[in-house]
Formats: structure tokens, C-alpha cells, sequence
């Protein structure tokens, strides 16, 4: 579900089906880019949840910054 979706026959695609299949594939990469995950929860009937996990570390200040006079 999270590898990138292909398209084998050219047929297929000419039809009004939107989107590459790119985006689940693209989420998961940043996440886990970002130290994070991904997982895919169920949600009958409706389709599935995605949750993507990041760990959380404070920014850090500019060396120029006025809070550091």
C-alpha cells in the first residue's frame, strides 16, 4: 500500500481515474526523512486512516538572535 502505484497497461491510462498513487509513497519517504514513520490505521467502512509520527525537537535560535543579548 505504500510503494509507489503502477500503471501497466496503457489502456488504463486514458481513463478519468485522478492521481499518479504517488502520495502515500511520498508521505511515508518524508516521515521516515524526518525521523518519523507512517502507519496506516483501518477505518471500515470508510477507508483508512494515515498517521504519520514525527519526533518533536525544539527549534534552536538563530546565533543572531535578541534573545541571546
Amino acid at each position: 500500500m505504500l510503494k509507489p502505484f503502477v500503471r501497466g497497461d496503457a489502456a488504463r491510462r486514458m481513463d478519468d481515474t485522478a492521481g499518479f498513487g504517488l502520495g502515500l509513497s511520498i508521505s511515508r519517504a518524508v516521515a521516515e526523512s524526518h525521523g518519523g514513520a507512517m502507519f496506516l490505521v483501518d477505518n471500515d467502512p470508510s477507508g483508512l486512516i494515515a498517521r504519520i509520527l514525527l519526533p518533536y525537537r525544539p527549534a534552536a535560535l538563530p546565533m543572531n538572535s535578541y534573545a541571546l543579548r
